[in-house]
C-alpha cells in the first residue's frame, strides 16, 4: 500500500484520487438528484486535487 501523506504531511495524489472514487461509489446510493451531482462535482475537485499535487512534485524533465 502507497503512502497518502508526503514527509511533510500533505496528502499525495493517490489519496485524493481514492476519495474522488469513494465519493463517486456512494453516489450510487444516493436517490435524490441534487445530492448526487453534488456528490460527482465534490469527486471532481478531489481529481483536480490529485492533478495539482502530482504536478507540483513530479520531477521536471
Amino acid at each position: 500500500m502507497q503512502r497518502m501523506t508526503t514527509a511533510d504531511g500533505r496528502y499525495t495524489a493517490e489519496y485524493w484520487r481514492r476519495r474522488a472514487e469513494m465519493t463517486r461509489l456512494q453516489s450510487q446510493a444516493v436517490r435524490d438528484i441534487d445530492a448526487k451531482v453534488t456528490m460527482f462535482m465534490v469527486a471532481e475537485m478531489y481529481e483536480r486535487l490529485a492533478d495539482r499535487e502530482r504536478d507540483q512534485f513530479a520531477p521536471d524533465i
